[in-house]
């Protein structure tokens, strides 16, 4: 099973523990790969996204059309998501 079947499987179970060994295993793999992290995100929760965050994920990415993580959550309806990388960028902007 690939690295990227793996995460999106553990996502879509809500299995933080896994999707945090993952990230801990195969940090550049799953953090640096724009398409990979947007579909994480879709898939995943609010848990699974604060956790790639504090791992190193830029919540500013955007995908190679120029999509950007809260355009995706926004069209998603995904408020809880939306919610959390607005706050992140803003604690960004005050340091």
């Amino acid at each position: 099973m690939s690295i990227k079947h793996s995460f999106l499987e553990a996502c879509q179970n809500n299995d933080i523990l896994k999707c945090a060994m993952l990230i801990s295993t195969y940090r550049n793999e799953i953090l640096q790969e724009p398409p990979f992290i947007f579909e994480c995100v879709a898939l995943g929760d609010v848990q699974t996204l604060l956790l790639m965050l504090n791992n190193g994920l830029n919540p500013n990415l955007c995908d190679f059309e120029g999509i950007s993580l809260l355009s995706l959550c926004s069209q998603l309806d995904k408020n809880d998501e939306v919610a959390v990388l607005i706050y992140i960028a803003n604690a960004i902007l005050i340091e």
